[in-house]
């Protein structure tokens, strides 16, 4: 059978060439949310299409997603040499498919092939490796202080008065420095951030360097970090500004 279908082939590459038609691979390497598609190659060469599919371009916005894959495809495009040559001066091969497929003067598409599947593969958020240990310190201050993200940590006095509080920020991006007072003022605002790529990090950093306030701190780490190199560092400022609270009352 396989000796058969190379005769085959043969037989249809050589009727192909008589009747001026030739045949042309297309790469098609798509990038695929769960609710959106993005086309980051379409060519005829296999090697571009392969580093695309590789390493793809991904937006930044979409880099800390868990639900990105990649797919590369290909088409078989069969076209049909149409240009009237001069006989004495031009030849067919002065003008190769793969050159010359984009213009219809010269070549027009006849037929296709159905899309066939190469390769596809998932492809992991860039904090990856930072959502186990921001779930792992977020849990922990949760069980401690009752919230996630956002916690009030109240000071008090050894006869239970109230002296003030803490504001704790656990996420895996920078903070817009103008939310700090937005729901509730505290005495010290600490934003913890974990994570490997940093969403907002361009887009507030520079602003928050100069709006930041002398009672408002940032304690940043990704995942060269433990849950419990976290916890511990997070706990000693608490109880550093829990002490400066105290020593002013």
């Amino acid at each position: 059978m396989k000796y058969l279908k190379t005769i085959e082939d043969f037989i249809r590459v050589f009727e192909n060439v008589q009747n001026n038609i030739f045949e042309l691979t297309f790469y098609f390497v798509t990038f695929h949310t769960s609710n959106t598609s993005d086309n980051i190659y379409f060519g005829i060469d296999y090697q571009n299409a392969l580093s695309e599919f590789n390493n793809p371009d991904i937006p930044d916005e979409w880099k800390t997603r868990t639900d990105m894959s990649v797919e590369i495809s290909k088409v078989i495009y069969k076209y049909k040499f149409v240009y009237e040559l001069d006989a004495e001066y031009e030849s067919i091969d002065d003008y190769p498919i793969e050159s010359y497929y984009g213009d219809e003067s010269y070549y027009a598409k006849i037929d296709e092939s159905e899309w066939e599947t190469i390769d596809n593969k998932d492809i992991s958020s860039f904090n990856n490796k930072t959502e186990y240990i921001l779930n792992e310190v977020q849990s922990y201050y949760h069980n401690k202080y009752g919230n996630y993200k956002y916690n009030i940590i109240l000071i008090f006095d050894d006869e239970y008065h109230r002296l003030g509080n803490i504001k704790l920020r656990i996420a895996n991006h920078t903070e817009n420095i103008m939310n700090v007072d937005r729901f509730e003022n505290a005495d010290y605002h600490i934003s913890v951030v974990i994570s490997d790529y940093d969403s907002t990090e361009q887009r507030f950093s520079i602003t928050n360097a100069f709006e930041r306030r002398r009672n408002e701190f940032e304690l940043k780490y990704n995942s060269d970090y433990t849950p419990e190199e976290i916890i511990e560092e997070i706990n000693f400022k608490i109880e550093e500004l829990t002490d400066e609270i105290k020593d002013n009352h």
